[in-house]
This record gives C-alpha cells, sequence and structure tokens, in this order.
C-alpha cells in the first residue's frame, strides 16, 4: 500500500493520536502522541476513522487522510508529514547544512558533520569512549549538553 503524499494538517494529526489505535494498540496506557508507524511515522486510517467516529476531527481532514491512500483499508497507515517525523522517531540529527546540500546551494564537501559540526569531519575514532560521549552531547542523553 502506497502514499502518495503528506497530509498538512498537524492539527488533525494531533487531535488523532490520543486515541488508542485499534489495529496496533499505539497510544495506549496514556501514550499521547505515539504514532503507530515506526517507519514511515504515522497512524492507521482505523485511529483516522475513530477520531472521526469521535467527532475529534473533521470530514474535510478525513477526506484528506483518505487522499493520501491508494487504497482504503483499516490497516493503511497514513504518514506524518515529511522526513522530520521519521527522524524525530529515531532520535535522528543531521548536519545543520543538509537542508542547503539537498536543494543544491552547497557541494557535498562543504557540508559539516553532523556528529562535532566541523568541516571536514574530525571526530573522534568510531567505537572509542570518545565518539560514544560525543553522541550522547549530540543528543543531550546522559546529562551531556
Amino acid at each position: 500500500m502506497t502514499m502518495t503524499t503528506n497530509p498538512t494538517d498537524r492539527a488533525a494529526i494531533d487531535a488523532v493520536r490520543p486515541l488508542p489505535c485499534p489495529i496496533c494498540w499505539a497510544g495506549a496506557g496514556g501514550a499521547l502522541d505515539e504514532a503507530c508507524g515506526i517507519i514511515p511515522v504515522g497512524d492507521h486510517f482505523a485511529r483516522w476513522a475513530q477520531a472521526r467516529r469521535a467527532g475529534l476531527i473533521t470530514a474535510e481532514q478525513l477526506h484528506a487522510a483518505m487522499d493520501m491512500l491508494t487504497a482504503i483499508a483499516d490497516r493503511a497507515l497514513v504518514p506524518d508529514p515529511g522526513p522530520a517525523g521519521a527522524l524525530a522517531a529515531l532520535g535522528a540529527v543531521w548536519s545543520p547544512d543538509f537542508d542547503a546540500y539537498a536543494s543544491g546551494q552547497l557541494p557535498a564537501e562543504q557540508i559539516r558533520c553532523a556528529l562535532c559540526l566541523h568541516r571536514p569531519c574530525d571526530c573522534p575514532e568510531f567505537g572509542t569512549p570518545a565518539y560514544f560521549a560525543l553522541i550522547d552531547a549530540r543528543h543531550g542523553r546522559g546529562g551531556a549538553k
């Protein structure tokens, strides 16, 4: 099942997420804002239909979600907007230069490292304690900043 585009209505997604999904039970147990899918990030269509029946989203918002699907089925996954949703679910970080590179404004050799933020990269050797400390600092884990 393929999706064609991303919904642009963040309010609709925010209204759908408090409901537990009847397919995979994402959001059950008070885990608000939990998406059904890992990659791609999104929610089962059944969750959207449930939100419409509960009056949490409008018919137009449900229609916009339906337009995303090539086949309508409860297990169809309505994706979260853009790659940022998937990256957020993974906890991924990327170079602050990536957008300029992706738009053709910056050549690849000019991109700063996503981890050390230097150009060229001067990260510690992979697998060393210093390398993992840098990862923790970049992700703000373990009290590192």
